[in-house]
């Protein structure tokens, strides 16, 4: 009985984290480290899959944070059009699966003008802000 009860609290503190995340990219463009708007946040959401039902565990373990693909593609594609003025930026595509930790790197894909470019992403902060390079 005591073992459902953790498994209950897991999992609603799980329900929670995810109910709680905003999943709108923002941009920011007063960080003063890097050029105008290139800074952005996506949604961080916790690792889990539909199909797989949580095992049972009696230790509060960490899920890790992982961005939202689809919110970080928007706003990367905003970062893109916007704050580095670059025209023609059909779409944006990031990979899923990526963890919110500090210092981590990792390229989008964005299609310009018909060509596909790598822009770099880079983890600054621990609640999700990224920076956004220039498409190479």
């Amino acid at each position: 009985m005591r073992v459902r009860a953790v498994v209950l609290l897991l999992l609603s503190a799980v329900l929670l984290l995810g109910a709680c995340d905003d999943s709108r990219g923002r941009i920011d463009p007063g960080d003063p480290t890097t050029p105008a708007g290139s800074t952005a946040t996506a949604a961080p959401s916790t690792a889990s899959s539909a199909s797989e039902a949580p095992a049972p565990t009696t230790s509060l373990s960490r899920v890790p944070r992982l961005f939202d693909p689809q919110s970080m593609q928007q706003s990367v594609q905003q970062v893109l059009s916007q704050a580095y003025g670059i025209e023609g930026v059909e779409s944006v595509s990031c990979p899923a699966g990526q963890r919110v930790e500090v210092g981590t790197t990792f390229d989008c894909s964005a299609r310009i003008d018909g060509e596909q470019k790598l822009v770099a992403i880079t983890v600054r902060t621990a609640d999700g802000r990224y920076e956004v390079g220039r498409p190479r």
